[in-house]
């Protein structure tokens, strides 16, 4: 017989609520009645009688999830979302939640903000030494030497796009791109 009381699997899934100075709740959007997150990325349900904190795990590229019920089904959802749904005003619209200090494990209210893809890489950029620009892209085919080699190339006025692309096995407009500062633009090429 191996069937789980549902009072064993609360005693997993959960641990005693203790209060922190400062923490706010709100009731989580898209949850049954009882499921709050807090300022402080803890989440929490009173489902199941008193207040009770979730356990999180690690899902995808390090980021913090839990589980929630939504009408009888038990739903995933990241803490950063929830947390910035919750309590930071989302004007424009914006799909993406930045952590400030890059800390996918730091899911506070002053650790988020919202954003999109490309303010998230500038951000990742400028503050947290995160470059995949160029050779440290995990899909480059050229290096830095590549693209100086084919815009020197270009500029002789001998070769056309096919053949440069040719002989570095590329499309012709990655090329071009290259040669226009499309792509590479990053590199300081006189």
């Amino acid at each position: 017989h191996y069937a789980v009381q549902a009072s064993n699997i609360k005693k997993i899934t959960t641990m005693r609520y203790t209060p922190i100075s400062g923490e706010k709740w709100k009731q989580i959007k898209d949850a049954d009645e009882g499921y709050k997150i807090s300022t402080l990325g803890r989440i929490g349900s009173s489902k199941y009688g008193d207040f009770r904190i979730l356990k999180t795990y690690f899902a995808g590229k390090g980021y913090v999830m839990s589980d929630i019920r939504k009408d009888g089904k038990t739903i995933k959802r990241y803490i950063h979302r929830l947390v910035a749904q919750a309590f930071l005003p989302n004007k424009k619209n914006l799909p993406e939640v930045n952590h400030k200090d890059g800390n996918k494990n730091n899911n506070t209210k002053s650790n988020l903000n919202w954003t999109d893809g490309v303010g998230n890489m500038k951000h990742a950029r400028k503050y947290l030494g995160f470059d995949q620009r160029g050779e440290k892209s995990g899909c480059a085919k050229l290096t830095e030497k590549d693209v100086r080699d084919i815009i020197a190339k270009y500029k002789t006025g001998k070769y056309t796009y096919a053949e440069i692309a040719k002989d570095y096995t590329v499309h012709y407009g990655h090329i071009c791109s290259i040669v226009n500062r499309k792509f590479w633009k990053h590199l300081k090429i006189a």
